[in-house]
């Protein structure tokens, strides 16, 4: 089970990295999509925020 979190850990990290790299730039290309960004953070957050709020383990 620990390996499982250390590589959904550094797969998260390295999108997150990515994320963060290609929004600026996106965002001074157009910014009228700020909203769709937006909601693509909110969803990243859900997708890194799950297995710490999970309460079943």
């Amino acid at each position: 089970m620990g390996r499982i979190l250390l590589a959904f850990g550094i797969c998260q990290a390295v999108a997150v990295a990515a994320f963060l790299w290609v929004l600026p730039r996106e965002l001074a290309r157009r910014p009228e999509e700020l909203s769709a960004w937006a909601a693509a953070a909110a969803g990243w957050f859900w997708v890194l925020a799950w297995p710490l709020l999970d309460e079943r383990r």
